[in-house]
C-alpha cells in the first residue's frame, strides 16, 4: 500500500525560502525573517520617537533613558537600542545620525539588600562609572573619603555586568528602589493615615534632613529598611505590586528629568500593555489608563524639597494599627509640614515594543539563545501561557504553580489571562491596546494631582467607585471636625486606587 504523499513545506511568506517552520501573524516564516520582523517593529517605533520628540528643524542629539526589568521584552529593547547606537556611531561625525545616546537603567527592587551598608563593587567599568555619576544626583562627591556604596544587590550587579558585555554600545546603570524615598515627585504626606496627616506634618516641622549620601538616617533606620516596613504593612499582594510599579516609574521619570533626556523608553509588549490596562481599571484607576498606556508626554509634578526627620513621639494617644504605624513612620521621615506642588513638567514616555506580542518575544528569545541567556527564569516563564507569573514566589515554587491565590496580585492575574488568550485570540489583545489609544487624556484642570500616581484627581469618578462598593467613607475613619479641617485636603490628594493600595 502506497504511503500518503506528504504536502510540500510552505515557503516563507516574506523571502520565499524553505523551510519556514514558524508562524508569524498567521504566515509561515523562516528564522531570519522572524528575527528581522521583531527588531524592525521596535526599530520603527524608535524612529517615531525621534520624530515626535524633535523640538527644532536642526539636528538634535537623541538621548534616551530606558528601563530594564531583566525581563524578556526589556532585554529585546536593550538589543535594539544597542543596534541603533552602533549604527549611529558608525555614521559620519557631525551628521544627525551620529548623535545617539542611550542609558539603560535597572531599578533593583530587592528590599533585603541595603545600599547604605553595602561595600562598593570590586571593579566597575569606566562606562558604568560615567553612567552612574551622570544619572544619580545622590552620588558622593569626588572628594569624599569613603567609597561609594553599591547601588544594587550582588545578583543584579552580576546580571547587569553580563548586559554590559553583551551590549557595549549603550550605557547601563543600576539604582535601588529605596531611592524613591528621596524623590520630590511623590507627595509623601498624602501617604500618611488620614488621622495622622496633620499631626505628621507638625512632627516633621523644624527638623533637618536625616538622610546622608549613603541613604542612612539619623534615627538609625536606613531607607531600604523603612521602605521594607512600608511594603510589609501594605494590605495585599496587589497593593505591594501596585506601589512597586509606581515607585519604579517615579524613579525613572526623576532620572530622565535630572539628565534632560529626550524620552523615557519602557519595554512593555502589546500583551503587557493590555494586561496593564485592565489591571489599572480593576485597581480603581481607570481614568489614568490613557496616560499609563499610550505614548506621549507624561506629567511630572515636583513637590517642595522634603525635609526629613524622625518621629519625636507618638502621634496618637492610642496605639495605631501596624499598617498605619509603618506608613506614618516612612511618610513623616520624608516630608515637610507643608507639601505643595511647585512645578509641573512633562517627560515623553514611549513603548518601542508595543506592536510586538509577548509570545512573539518568547519565540524571538528561542531563536536568539545568546539573548535568552540574559533573561531571568521568572521573566522568561512569564511569557508562557501555562506558567505566566511575575512574582518571585511563584517562580521559586516550580515555574508558575500557584501555591495560594492570595499571593497573586491583580497585575499577575491579568498577565496570566492575556498570555492565555493571546495565541487563539491575539486580535482581542491588540484591540484592547488600540482602543485605549483612542481614549482622551484627562486635562490638568481638576482637584489637583494624586500624591502617589501623579494623575489628575477624578473626584466624581472616585466617589462613584466608593459609592458602588459601599465605601462612601473611603478612609474608614470617623474623623472629628478638627481632623476634617486639618487633614481633609490631605485625604483628597490620593485617588481612589492609591487610597486602596496604601490604606486598604
Amino acid at each position: 500500500m502506497a504511503e500518503a504523499k506528504q504536502p510540500a513545506p510552505r515557503p516563507c511568506k516574506r523571502c520565499k525560502a524553505t523551510p519556514a517552520p514558524y508562524i508569524l501573524r498567521n504566515d509561515p516564516t523562516c528564522r531570519d525573517c522572524y528575527v528581522d520582523y521583531v527588531e524592525a517593529k521596535a526599530g520603527r517605533r524608535l524612529g517615531a520617537v525621534a520624530r515626535e520628540t524633535r523640538t527644532s528643524a536642526a539636528p538634535a542629539p537623541r538621548r534616551y533613558l530606558a528601563g530594564l526589568s531583566f525581563g524578556a521584552s526589556s532585554a529585546v529593547m536593550a538589543r535594539v537600542l544597542d543596534g541603533s547606537a552602533k549604527f549611529h556611531s558608525s555614521a559620519k561625525k557631525g551628521s544627525a545620525a551620529a548623535a545617539f545616546e542611550a542609558l539603560v537603567v535597572h531599578v533593583d527592587t530587592d528590599l533585603g539588600f541595603d545600599p547604605a551598608s553595602s561595600s562598593p563593587s570590586p571593579s566597575p567599568s569606566p562606562r558604568h562609572e560615567e553612567a552612574s555619576s551622570s544619572s544619580s544626583p545622590t552620588s558622593p562627591s569626588p572628594t569624599s573619603t569613603s567609597p561609594p556604596p553599591q547601588n544594587c544587590s550582588p545578583a543584579a550587579a552580576r546580571l547587569l555586568d553580563r548586559y554590559r558585555a553583551r551590549f557595549p554600545n549603550v550605557s547601563f546603570a543600576c539604582v535601588h528602589l529605596s531611592r524613591a524615598l528621596r524623590l520630590r515627585t511623590v507627595d509623601w504626606a498624602a501617604l500618611l493615615p488620614p488621622s495622622q496627616q496633620q499631626r505628621g506634618g507638625e512632627r516633621g516641622r523644624d527638623v533637618s534632613p536625616d538622610h546622608d549620601d549613603n541613604g542612612s538616617s539619623s534615627t538609625g533606620i536606613s531607607d531600604s529598611e523603612r521602605l521594607r516596613r512600608f511594603f510589609d504593612a501594605l494590605p495585599s499582594a496587589t497593593a505591594r505590586a501596585d506601589a512597586t510599579r509606581l515607585l519604579v516609574r517615579h524613579i525613572l521619570l526623576d532620572m530622565a528629568l535630572a539628565g534632560s533626556y529626550s524620552a523615557l523608553l519602557l519595554g512593555h509588549s502589546t500583551t503587557a500593555l493590555a494586561a496593564l490596562t485592565l489591571a489599572e481599571v480593576a485597581n480603581g484607576r481607570g481614568f489614568s489608563v490613557p496616560w499609563q498606556v499610550n505614548d506621549g508626554p507624561y506629567p511630572v509634578r515636583t513637590y517642595d524639597e522634603p525635609g526629613s526627620g524622625g518621629s519625636s513621639g507618638s502621634s496618637s494617644s492610642s496605639k495605631a494599627e501596624e499598617r498605619d504605624t509603618a506608613t506614618a513612620e516612612m511618610a513623616t521621615a520624608t516630608t515637610t509640614a507643608e507639601t505643595t506642588t511647585v512645578t509641573q513638567q512633562h517627560v515623553p514616555i514611549f513603548y518601542p515594543m508595543r506592536e510586538v506580542f509577548g509570545a512573539e518575544i518568547a519565540q524571538y528569545l528561542e531563536l536568539s539563545p545568546e539573548l535568552g541567556e540574559l533573561v531571568t527564569a521568572a521573566a522568561a516563564a512569564a511569557l508562557a501561557p501555562s506558567t505566566t507569573t511575575t512574582t518571585t514566589s511563584a517562580a521559586t515554587n516550580g515555574g508558575g504553580s500557584i501555591v495560594s491565590h492570595k499571593d497573586l496580585s491583580i497585575a499577575d492575574v491579568m498577565s496570566r489571562y492575556f498570555a492565555g488568550v493571546e495565541g487563539p485570540y491575539e486580535g482581542i489583545v491588540a484591540n484592547v491596546v488600540r482602543t485605549t489609544g483612542k481614549l482622551e487624556r484627562a486635562g490638568a484642570a481638576g482637584a489637583g494631582p494624586c500624591g502617589l500616581c501623579g494623575m489628575t484627581l477624578d473626584e466624581r469618578g472616585d466617589e462613584r467607585w466608593a459609592g458602588e462598593l459601599g465605601d462612601d467613607d473611603s478612609d474608614g475613619n470617623d474623623d472629628s471636625d478638627g481632623d476634617r479641617r486639618g487633614g481633609g485636603d490631605r485625604k483628597a490628594r490620593l485617588c481612589y486606587g492609591c487610597k486602596r493600595s496604601v490604606h486598604g
